[in-house]
């Protein structure tokens, strides 16, 4: 005869124990439905009731997310304060002129650039989270060298060496991002995770401006050792390792291979190039043009944090909004602003009016960034072979914006000269975009998106 389902012990003794709590009336009845032989039987099977019970428990992808989300702000707010306190003290220090600044940023620029690549392909083989916990570390590491060091060479080590640490960052933790999200809410995850890591580059300057006026270099440089520790805490504790399931959701516009989907991911990556050849070289190259018309170091840093607000806004625009996907219209007007702004720029010493004209280029950098990531990421295989491009290229421009806009710079002798040569670059890649769109309408390979 097969034994009838008997309660277990351990859940007859939860009912005394639940009953000691205050809220002893909804834990007594949880306690009881514990208890049921239906729940926990003899025969070894667990009703669907468990099951419900322990999903509770289970890791939720949105939960993983926000972990991501939240690291992400912590180190680009750590990253951008350090690279504006680096500039500013090799100018005031050092008496660093453009070129020196130029070659500044490109020496974390370029070790970005190279490194990115390796390792968003090694993201696809290795589990990304064993390779940004190490990433962390060894921006930790920088930060305490930079704290030791007091020579210009010193400088420029610890920039490269931050610039190495944060391409085995990104690249790996847009490939986990990926990972836990589902095909439909490709779109809003990462347009959440541009708005948090872009809240990071605006706070990242104020943040550092305000303690290098207060503390000097050492000030500036241990406030970003507070916010990559506390990244560091915030990842510390296991990602699971399986992806969560599919979630159901309208069909996004995915990356599929087709000639539209390579043009458009073709027209984001030149755009992406440009735009951050254009918003690096003014970061970094804007300590000596402030400089020039004697403006302190934190309206400086308020000035910059103007261009990442403007970025930050333009992400949440986006997140709500469809339009600018497959927009060819839409790249290139946000590119002609920004192009505009800058030619704009030589004839006005108003703090203000360089403010709205700023603005102009944190939109255009908002756009190219989302769109090149997205298109980058929509398809799941080799996202982070794809993603790292997508890096690399953000900081090859990154690389070539200051370099070429402080030989700019010192052989003219001009202060606004980094922005003139940025606008002639912007207008560059328009007209290289309009050929290539030109072609691909000449071979009907986007006749399916009419009118935009």
């Amino acid at each position: 005869m097969e034994k009838a389902d008997t309660p277990s012990a351990v859940s007859y003794l939860a009912i005394p124990v639940y009953m000691r709590w205050p809220w002893n009336h909804l834990d007594f009845r949880l306690a009881l439905w514990l208890k049921k032989p239906s729940v926990f039987s003899n025969s070894g099977e667990q009703a669907p009731r468990v099951d419900r019970f322990k999903q509770l428990w289970r890791p939720k992808e949105k939960v993983q997310r926000i972990r991501l989300y939240a690291t992400s702000f912590a180190i680009d707010c750590a990253w951008t304060g350090f690279t504006f306190a680096a500039s500013w003290h090799a100018e005031k220090a050092y008496q660093a002129g453009f070129e020196i600044l130029g070659y500044l940023g490109a020496a974390g620029a370029c070790t970005y650039a190279l490194l990115t690549l390796v390792a968003g392909r090694l993201s696809d083989t290795v589990q990304p989270e064993k390779i940004f916990r190490s990433a962390l570390l060894a921006f930790l590491g920088c930060v305490g060298f930079l704290l030791l060091s007091d020579t210009l060479a010193g400088l420029f080590i610890a920039v490269a060496w931050a610039a190495a640490a944060a391409a085995f960052f990104w690249a790996p933790l847009q490939n986990r991002l990926s990972t836990y999200t589902a095909d439909s809410g490709l779109g809003p995850a990462l347009g959440t995770f541009n708005i948090c890591w872009c809240c990071g580059v605006f706070a990242g300057p104020i943040i550092s401006s305000w303690a290098y006026a207060r503390f000097g270099i050492s000030g500036s440089i241990g406030a970003s050792g507070v916010m990559i520790l506390s990244a560091l805490l915030i990842l510390l504790p296991v990602f699971p390792k399986s992806a969560p399931p599919p979630q159901p959701g309208p069909a996004p516009v995915r990356y599929d291979g087709s000639p539209k989907s390579v043009v458009f991911l073709s027209l984001a990556r030149i755009a992406v190039f440009a735009g951050y050849f254009v918003i690096t070289g003014i970061t970094r190259l804007f300590p000596r043009f402030a400089g020039y018309f004697n403006i302190d170091v934190v309206t400086a840093g308020t000035l910059i944090a103007v261009i990442f607000a403007a970025q930050t806004l333009t992400f949440v625009i986006l997140r709500h909004s469809s339009v600018w996907q497959y927009s060819f219209k839409t790249l290139v007007a946000f590119q002609l602003a920004a192009c505009a702004g800058l030619l704009l720029l030589p004839f006005t010493r108003s703090l203000l009016l360089i403010g709205i004209l700023f603005c102009g280029v944190g939109a255009l950098s908002g756009l190219v960034y989302y769109s090149s990531l997205y298109y980058a990421l929509a398809l799941r295989e080799k996202s982070g072979r794809r993603s790292g491009i997508h890096e690399a290229l953000v900081g090859s421009g990154a690389a070539l914006g200051p370099l070429l806009g402080g030989w700019t710079g010192a052989l003219t002798g001009q202060p606004w000269s980094p922005f003139v040569f940025g606008a002639g670059l912007l207008m560059a890649a328009i007209a290289a975009e309009i050929v290539l769109w030109l072609k691909a309408t000449e071979l009907k390979t986007i006749t399916s998106l009419p009118g935009r």
